[in-house]
Formats: C-alpha cells, structure tokens, sequence
C-alpha cells in the first residue's frame, strides 16, 4: 500500500509538470503565432513601401525626361532666336518659362526623392522589426529543442 501511495505522488508530480508545459507550450504557441502575424503584416508593408518607392523612382524619371526635353527645346529656341533681338526678347521669355518649369520639375523630383527615402526608412524600420521578431522567435524555438 505504502508503495502504491509513492507511485501516485510521483505520478501526481509527473502529471503537474505535464500540465504546466502544457500551458507553457499553449503560451510559446500563441507568442509565434502573434508574431508571424507581424512579420505578415511588416513584408506587407514593406513591399508596398518598395511598390510605392519604384513609382516615385519612375516619376522621377520621367521628369527628368521631360526636363531634358524642355532642355534640349531651350537650347534649339536660344539658336533660333539670335538672328533679331526681338527673337532673343522672345527667346529669354521662353527660357524664363523653361527655368521655371525646371524649378518645379527639380522641386517635385525632389520632393518624390524625399517619398521614395521615407518609403526606404520605413522597408528598413519594417526589416529591422521582422529581425527583431525572428531573433524572439529563434529563442522561443531554442527553448523546445528535444
């Protein structure tokens, strides 16, 4: 009898640790899965991020283009124009024109380059918490190793 009453404390004990790495197991489950809900969430935004930054790249560069072309446009009116200094009168108005056409292509190139560095700083800030979350998660893992 004596030995049956050690067999059920000890089973008893077996049991209690059985339940605790039970709920142990349940919490380490619940922690990876909230944070594979934030890695999801942080390549989603980072991928809109990248998205959103090769669009303001491409802006960019077809402002750039259209610069050039009205560049290009400027420099063919400057050499038609210097045979009368009406035409140059002209010519200068139209250079006015051209270099206040640059000035708001420079500004919203600038202010697209400005989009396109805010989109990067959020892809890092994004990639920065994902490793964060990968270094929590490998640690999580590291505790369960049979």
């Amino acid at each position: 009898m004596a030995r049956a009453g050690e067999h059920g404390r000890g089973f008893a004990v077996v049991d209690e640790e059985v339940r605790r790495l039970t709920e142990q197991s349940k919490q380490a489950t619940g922690q990876v899965e909230s944070i594979l809900v934030d890695i999801q969430f942080a390549t989603i935004a980072a991928v809109q991020a990248s998205d959103d930054g090769q669009a303001v790249v491409a802006n960019g560069f077809a402002f750039a283009e259209r610069a050039a072309a009205g560049i290009h446009s400027l420099s063919g009116t400057i050499r038609a124009a210097s045979d009368t200094p009406a035409e140059i009168a002209a010519s200068v108005q139209q250079q006015s024109a051209a270099r206040t056409q640059m000035a708001a292509v420079m500004q919203e190139i600038t202010a697209r380059t400005a989009s396109f560095l805010d989109g990067a700083r959020q892809s890092q800030s994004a990639a920065e918490a994902r490793n964060g979350r990968s270094r929590k998660l490998v640690a999580l893992a590291s505790r369960y190793r049979v």
